[in-house]
């Protein structure tokens, strides 16, 4: 059981850093032209890292649910920016 367990952990936590990676370039990207769009997949990427770490068979992995979507631009990061933008009147 832990082999399936440690299977989907790897293919859902390779889906949450394929979709970090693109969300952070499509920001850098977007930021560079001066085009104020965000991330068209918002919160996808830190669904997928929290749903690895509750897959994960190792004890306490769990706890830090929390950190992919940090570390996602498209969640956390991303809303930040957008308050910003909002308070800044870029919006």
């Amino acid at each position: 059981m832990d082999t399936l367990l440690w299977i989907g952990t790897v293919m859902i936590a390779g889906t949450f850093f394929g979709m970090s990676v693109f969300n952070w370039r499509f920001f850098f990207k977007k930021l560079r032209q001066g085009d104020d769009r965000m991330s068209p997949v918002p919160w996808v990427g830190g669904l997928a890292g929290a749903l690895a770490l509750f897959l994960c068979p190792l004890e306490g992995a769990f706890d830090f649910w929390w950190v992919p979507f940090c570390l996602d631009f498209g969640c956390i990061p991303n809303s930040l920016w957008l308050a910003y933008a909002a308070a800044t009147s870029k919006i």
